[in-house]
């Protein structure tokens, strides 16, 4: 009556999600002469390691302890810098890299949402500028940023996640 014991909950994969860039900045930070893949794809991929659960649809009897977890990546950007110029008038256009995760929790014998969170990471000031000025950037052959170095950002935002979900449930 006093102690009230906790409910040990399983946890499964539901749907992952990245969402196709449909914006003007995908051409510039994700091109190259030398592609390896849209981001997407590999964002994607990298997901599926991290979150490395049983799928929710696996499951022939669903209990009321079944939880599932979706996660969706609504944006994400690589980075870059170029000036641009009106008329007399030169200004700087940059963006840094970034990646946003969604991740909602629900019971999957109901399908109610029992909690959703969304995190935002993006790159310090200080290893942007780092890699605006690297060879490999100056260059112009490569992005100046890829897949390597988003996986930090989209480590930490799915941490970031798991972490304000579990502190829920």
């Amino acid at each position: 009556m006093f102690f009230k014991k906790k409910v040990k909950y399983k946890l499964y994969l539901g749907q992952i999600e990245v969402v196709e860039r449909r914006d003007l900045k995908r051409f510039l930070d994700q091109s190259g002469y030398w592609g390896g893949g849209k981001l997407n794809e590999q964002l994607y991929h990298r997901l599926l390691d991290i979150f490395d659960l049983p799928l929710a649809k696996s499951l022939s009897v669903v209990s009321e302890q079944d939880l599932a977890i979706d996660i969706a990546i609504p944006g994400f950007q690589g980075g870059a810098a170029f000036i641009g110029s009106l008329d007399a008038t030169v200004f700087p256009v940059f963006w840094r890299p970034k990646v946003q995760v969604n991740a909602k929790i629900y019971t999957i014998e109901t399908g109610q949402t029992l909690h959703q969170v969304e995190v935002v990471s993006k790159m310090a000031w200080k290893t942007y500028l780092q890699g605006i000025i690297s060879p490999r950037a100056l260059l112009g052959l490569f992005p100046p940023f890829g897949i390597k170095d988003l996986e930090p950002l989209l480590f930490e935002s799915c941490y970031k996640a798991v972490t304000r979900l579990r502190a829920k449930y």
